[in-house]
């Protein structure tokens, strides 16, 4: 190889000078000592490059001869590999544009505001709606004596009202002239809105003494008629899915605003003895309400006692969101985490299901819950705060044994880009497949990755089933936009981590047999059997089971005992900000 090598560079030389017109004995001995000085330089520039490799970017425009895989050509043509036994593909140097595939972030929040609205139409009688209903003549008589009256309320609440009263034309918070019980039942219930996490301030109607006139009498009769049904109707909305919309504080939050319906609400409560717990019934009706809620008056009545709290202990990790011992928060705190986890109970269905899968993120724990009773436990790992898993209800669809692993564009932008750069044969050396737009497998050295990363052609990666492969054996599927799941891994040693946000999104699981068993009904030998066959298949899951991907900071265990946990994506933090924005907009008007 010595040899050949300076055989062709004595030959290139020599011609070289030739043509400069030398002398062939001058142009020979001229040509031999240049090649020489100049691999000899070329040689000692590659020992004194840093070890580093360059800046993405950057390697090719500056000659980086220490760049993992770069084809080292010298001045002479002569390539040397920087991986030795890698024997990576030859790489065509090309500019490579930056790109980076962003994930979803914080929102301003904009809360929604109160709208100043007329009930001179609710006195417009269509008993067309209700032939039978005719206006009760107390009701028509105070809307014959009252000027228009305005009451700020949401928007959806305004229309229910002027809707409802037009078709049922009577009173539902005045009896026989005066002030009826029911009313009273219900001005204490809202008053009472913050045993369950909320504002009374929001819903506050002041009893009126009723003046002996009669055209006054019936003024402030229609009045308070209309104030308290629109403050009742806030306390329906507010109760039944919360004060805040989720998906506007996050990209990460994915939970469509539950409708509610008002006419039913007021219905009910015009024809309720109970009219109170006609009104506390739209609070959510699970378990773990009930014990938060129980939770919340316990804090609040030893508040005043509650000493100084004890430091936290200190830990190694910037979140350790392990369960904490009850003497290291302080009461207020867990009031606060408490009173979040009821508003964000409000946007999951009131009633989770007897059968369900519940990852609470903070807490790094996944439980499966069957008709009713606690089933399996186990710990998880989550995104991290930079790629955090998202707050979103789905349903199980099947188990899929020994998976192949879909890399996500983000990852292939954001993390395998830049080695791509380096080496554009990477992914086959690693064992990644890749597909052209026509799903043809190529090679990973083939791709034009420069025009991958402008998004001006697609291709897809994916990681064969493995012992390596990133979702180990089992993965559970819930498909859902977000291209969230459940999976086994390789990384075992991550459970053993108190902060376990460690992943790009996805849930592992550490035991995903067991839960992939229990979701099938079935036992973890025939789990066993089925990856043992090495067959990349799916079974489907034939239960309708729902799977709660959720974030609280107060959850109680299934004997009704409340932990809490750090805010490892800062979502309270956020959360208390759009309840502030939005007291701020109700009291504003």
């Amino acid at each position: 190889m010595t040899m050949t090598r300076t055989l062709l560079l004595r030959s290139v030389a020599v011609a070289a000078f030739a043509v400069s017109g030398l002398g062939y004995a001058q142009a020979q001995e001229s040509a031999i000592d240049f090649m020489r000085n100049e691999y000899q330089r070329q040689h000692n520039a590659r020992q004194t490059q840093p070890a580093n490799p360059q800046p993405f970017g950057s390697m090719y425009a500056r000659g980086d001869w220490n760049s993992p895989g770069y084809d080292r050509r010298g001045w002479s043509g002569y390539a040397e590999w920087s991986s030795p036994g890698e024997n990576p593909e030859r790489e065509r140097p090309r500019g490579m544009p930056q790109a980076h595939v962003d994930n979803p972030d914080f929102l301003n929040y904009t809360p929604d505001r109160l709208q100043t609205k007329s009930f001179a139409k609710a006195c417009e009688f269509n008993t067309d709606a209700a032939p039978d209903a005719a206006p009760a003549q107390d009701f028509a008589q105070a809307c014959a004596a009252t000027p228009a009256v305005s009451v700020a309320v949401q928007p959806e609440v305004g229309d229910t009202l002027v809707s409802y009263y037009s078709a049922h034309p009577h009173f539902i918070w005045i009896q026989d002239g005066g002030i009826a019980p029911r009313a009273l039942a219900a001005i204490a219930e809202l008053r009472a809105a913050d045993k369950y996490g909320l504002d009374p301030a929001d819903y506050r109607v002041d009893v009126p003494q009723l003046p002996d006139d009669r055209a006054a009498r019936a003024q402030a009769s229609l009045r308070f008629e209309f104030a308290l049904s629109a403050k009742a109707l806030n306390y329906v909305l507010d109760a039944t899915r919360g004060r805040v919309d989720p998906n506007r504080i996050s990209g990460y939050h994915d939970l469509p605003r539950k409708s509610v319906d008002l006419n039913a609400a007021l219905d009910e409560l015009a024809s309720s003895s109970d009219a109170a717990s006609a009104l506390a019934a739209h609070n959510p009706d699970n378990p773990q309400f009930k014990a938060l809620v129980a939770e919340l008056a316990r804090l609040r009545a030893e508040a005043p006692q509650d000493p100084a709290p004890a430091p936290a202990p200190k830990s190694k990790h910037k979140h350790a969101a392990a369960k904490q011992p009850s003497e290291s928060e302080s009461a207020n705190n867990k009031i606060q985490k408490i009173e979040l986890a009821l508003e964000e109970l409000r946007w999951l269905p009131s009633n989770l299901s007897s059968t369900y899968v519940l990852l609470n993120q903070p807490a790094f724990e996944v439980s499966f819950v069957e008709d009713g009773k606690p089933k399996l436990s186990m710990r998880a790992v989550v995104g991290k705060p930079t790629a955090q898993t998202y707050f979103f209800v789905d349903h199980i669809k099947d188990i899929e044994y020994n998976p192949y692993w879909n890399v996500p564009r983000s990852i292939v932008i954001n993390e395998m880009l830049p080695r791509l750069y380096r080496n554009p044969g990477w992914l086959n050396h690693r064992g990644y497949e890749v597909a052209n737009e026509r799903g043809r497998q190529i090679a990973s050295n083939s791709v034009n990755w420069a025009a991958v990363a402008s998004d001006r052609t697609a291709v897809e990666v994916r990681q064969p089933p493995g012992d390596r492969n990133a979702l180990g054996r089992v993965k559970i599927e819930f498909p859902n936009k977000h291209a969230i799941y459940m999976h086994d891994t390789p990384e075992k040693s991550l459970f053993k981590h108190e902060m376990r946000a460690l992943s790009h999104g996805c849930v592992r699981l550490e035991h995903p047999r067991e839960m992939a068993a229990a979701l099938l009904g079935t036992s973890v030998d025939y789990i066993d059997k089925r990856i043992a066959a090495r067959n990349t298949e799916k079974e489907f899951v034939k239960r309708d089971i729902p799977v709660y991907l959720v974030y609280f900071t107060a959850w109680p265990d299934a004997e009704g005992t409340v932990h809490y946990y750090d805010d490892v994506y800062d979502r309270d933090a956020h959360l208390k900000t759009a309840l502030t924005e939005t007291e701020v907009a109700r009291t504003a008007e």
